[in-house]
C-alpha cells in the first residue's frame, strides 16, 4: 500500500509509524514519542518490573503530574513553590501505615507531627508549642486570645481572686482639681 510502517537506519535511528505518521523514534539520547502513552487494557501502567523499576521522573516547572480519571490530583512545581492540589471533588487525604505523618523542612525541622492513634504536635521554629493529649491539650508558652466563652469555673491553676470584683479600680495617686 506504500505506507511506511517501520524504518531501521544502519548504526542510527529506528522509527515506527502509524498510518504514515512517525510515532516512535530512537535517538542518541533515548527515545522520542509523538502522541500519548496509554495504559494496558487492565488500567496498569508499569515501566520496568519489580526488580528493575524506573528511577527519577523529571517534569518541567509549571507542568503537572495529573492523577485520576478526571485529573483531580495535581502535583507540580511552579518555579518558586511546590504544590499538591486536589482540584476535583472530595477530600485530600494523607495516610500512613507507619507511626506518624510528619510535615517538616528538608533539614528535619518539624512543623507538625500527627502520630498514629494519638498525639498531634504543632511546632514553632522546631519547638513544640501545642500537643493534644488523652485529656485535652498542652500548650507551651503564652496563649493570647481576643475572647473566650464559658464561666471559667473548671479552669485550674489560675488566680481568680480579682475575677468577681468588677468595680472600677484606680491605682497610684489621684489629683482632683477644684
Amino acid at each position: 500500500s506504500g505506507v511506511l510502517n517501520a524504518q531501521f537506519i544502519p548504526a542510527g535511528a529506528s522509527e515506527l509509524y502509524h498510518n504514515g505518521s512517525k510515532k516512535f523514534e530512537t535517538t542518541s539520547s533515548g527515545v522520542t514519542i509523538t502522541g500519548g502513552i496509554l495504559p494496558s487494557p487492565d488500567g496498569s501502567f508499569d515501566i520496568g518490573n519489580s526488580s528493575n523499576r524506573l528511577g527519577d521522573v523529571y517534569i518541567k516547572d509549571s507542568k503537572k503530574l495529573k492523577l485520576g480519571d478526571s485529573a483531580d490530583l495535581e502535583i507540580y512545581h511552579d518555579g518558586s513553590h511546590s504544590f499538591i492540589e486536589d482540584v476535583g471533588t472530595g477530600d485530600l487525604k494523607i495516610r500512613s501505615n507507619g507511626g506518624a505523618v510528619i510535615i517538616a523542612k528538608t533539614d528535619g525541622e518539624n512543623a507538625a507531627r500527627f502520630l498514629t492513634d494519638g498525639v498531634v504536635e504543632l511546632y514553632h521554629n522546631n519547638s513544640k508549642k501545642f500537643e493534644t493529649t488523652s485529656s485535652g491539650v498542652t500548650v507551651t508558652g503564652t496563649v493570647a486570645a481576643t475572647s473566650y466563652t464559658g464561666d471559667g469555673s473548671n479552669l485550674t491553676g489560675i488566680n481568680t481572686d480579682l475575677v468577681g470584683d468588677t468595680s472600677p479600680q484606680l491605682g497610684g495617686d489621684l489629683d482632683v482639681n477644684g
